[in-house]
Formats: C-alpha cells, structure tokens, sequence
C-alpha cells in the first residue's frame, strides 16, 4: 500500500493564498506589520468597519483580517499553552478548572473575534499610554481586564 506524504505549506504560503483569495493584495498585508498598539487600533477599527459591511479599500481589508487573524491566532495560542501546561501539571486529561489555573484571561466559550476585537479596541482607547507597546502587551492587558479568571496562578 502506498502513503502519500501530505502537503506542508509555509505560514507565508498560506497567508498569501489566503489574501489572493479574498482579492486582497499580499503586498498591502506586509506593508502593514502589527508592531505597536497604535496600529493594532488602526487595523482593528477597520476589521469593526469590515464586519459591519463598510465599503473599504482591499488595503483596508487586509488591515482589518490582519487584526482578526491577530486576535484570533493570539486567543488560540494562549489556549494551547495553558492546556499544555495543565496536561504537564496534572497528567494526561485536565479539567478545565486546571487549565483555567493557568490561564491570564478567561473568556466565554461563544464568544466571537469581533466581540474579542471591541474589547481590544476598547482597551486601546482607554489606555492611550499602551499605544507603544507591543500587542502582545497590549491585547493580553486588554483581556485580563475584559475577562478575568475566578483562579489565579500563585506566584
């Protein structure tokens, strides 16, 4: 029986695929890195504009996904790593109060990125002396403010 190998595409790869899809040029994404706060709130108002059905420019798109796809990949990997350190914790299976052990923020389960992106929007404007920092920073302020866990870690 024969296997075939999958596929493995670069992050690169898929993020220009995905823009040329969407008829968004992968030129106006890499013009525009998420490299403060400042233009996390510019990308994020767009991604508000795009969700509510504003006409914008393909540039403006991309500026509002990137802010989605942002927000997005951020929330998930935050959720791996504190399922990972639970399994490494307690062993194998985990309840979510162990994960939530390690979490900085909890969210609700149902709710969406552009509710996760109001709230980081929110947080931006109220807080104009976190515009420089990094959205790492920022976003998780943002979300331990909006969203704070009933257990927190010890330390």
């Amino acid at each position: 029986m024969r296997t075939v190998k999958p596929t493995v595409f670069s992050v690169q790869t898929v993020t220009i695929a995905v823009f040329l899809s969407l008829g968004i040029s992968p030129l106006a994404a890499k013009e525009y890195p998420l490299s403060s706060g400042s233009s996390l709130l510019s990308a994020c108002k767009k991604d508000i504009a795009r969700t509510e059905g504003a006409t914008l420019s393909n540039a403006d798109k991309a500026r509002g996904l990137m802010c989605a796809a942002y927000i997005k990949g951020f929330v998930e990997g935050h959720d791996t790593i504190a399922i990972r350190l639970a399994k490494r914790q307690y062993g194998g299976k985990v309840a979510n109060s162990n994960v939530e052990t390690f979490r900085l923020f909890c969210y609700p389960e149902t709710i969406a990125v552009p509710q996760l992106t109001r709230v980081v929007i929110r947080y931006l404007e109220q807080h104009p002396e976190t515009l420089h920092l990094h959205p790492v920073l920022t976003v998780t302020a943002a979300l331990r403010e909006a969203f704070p866990c009933q257990l927190q870690l010890r330390g």
